[in-house]
């Protein structure tokens, strides 16, 4: 969904996701089975929008999915609660199973939905085959293709979303490949909140902050009441340059933020797709930790 800023010019340019912020009928999902492989590295594919991420909008990360014979685009979201999520003109079309019920949620403005669920018999990623997978419909004026979500990725014993190689790593019942478990990670440690999201503490400037990590936003956003620095009246962009973000695993560099005021989300920002595209980013869920590098 497209939000607005207080400016007039975000919301429709800044697909911020939508994060499980009220209880859902049946939360972030990992009700499936995976058939393959059992154990082992995943490695996927992804397609990067990497234009003027603000201006436009489009700074996001794609992948495939194939359902049956059809391969569909869906956006890569660990904001959003589900597995998978396809738009709902596209289910009488898909071999799937209407279960008739259905899931609310809410995004970062309150806005409340229902939706449909479904399960889908088989799916493919890359060479990793999914059965029995759990999904909600979403709008499809919202959503041109689907959306992959954080009930799918966190049944996997670690997730690697590495932009720079446009690629995503998924470690299943085993240890990182060597190429990533040498590099030195910045550890620090996440928890759960606002209905399920990922989130963890980070200091701006000295001071502690909590935020969402939403691969689903196309920019980073914070909170104008956790920014001391203001933009200046009048400017066309709500924006603050942040010259070091840091961790308690040590200094994570420069970051920019679209200043934006939303009041469903107990947190003070979100990092969004634009950290994503400077960085490796290790989420280890056995032991709860985010890895930087």
């Amino acid at each position: 969904m497209f939000l607005q800023s207080r400016i007039g010019k975000v919301r429709n340019l800044l697909w911020i996701g939508w994060v499980a912020v009220a209880l859902c009928s049946c939360g972030a999902s990992t009700n499936f089975e995976v058939l393959r492989p059992q154990h082992g590295i995943v490695e996927i594919p992804l397609k990067l929008e990497r234009g003027d991420t603000l201006l436009d909008g489009t700074g996001r990360a794609y992948l495939d999915v194939k359902i049956g014979n059809r391969k569909i685009p869906v956006l890569l979201d660990l904001g959003h609660f589900s597995t998978v999520a396809l738009p709902d003109t596209m289910l009488h079309s898909l071999p799937i199973e209407l279960n008739g019920t259905s899931t609310k949620y809410t995004d970062v403005f309150g806005n409340t939905r229902r939706m449909r669920n479904y399960i889908i018999p088989t799916c493919e990623i890359g060479n990793l085959e999914c059965a029995k997978v759990e999904g909600t419909a979403v709008h499809s004026e919202e959503r041109e293709g689907g959306i992959l979500g954080l009930g799918f990725l966190r049944k996997f014993t670690a997730i690697i979303f590495d932009y720079p190689e446009q690629k995503m790593i998924l470690v299943v019942d085993t240890s990182l490949p060597n190429e990533y478990s040498e590099l030195p990670w910045k550890y620090h440690n996440f928890y759960k909140s606002n209905g399920g999201s990922i989130t963890s503490k980070l200091k701006i400037d000295g001071e502690e902050k909590e935020f969402i990590w939403d691969t689903g936003a196309s920019f980073s956003v914070i909170h104008s009441e956790a920014v001391a620095k203001q933009p200046s009246a009048g400017s066309e962009k709500t924006i603050v340059n942040i010259e070091d973000l840091a961790s308690t695993g040590g200094s994570l560099g420069p970051i920019r933020f679209v200043v934006l005021e939303f009041g469903e989300l107990s947190v003070d920002g979100i990092i969004g797709h634009n950290f994503f595209l400077a960085h490796k980013v290790l989420i280890n869920f056995v032991d709860q930790q985010i890895g930087i590098d």
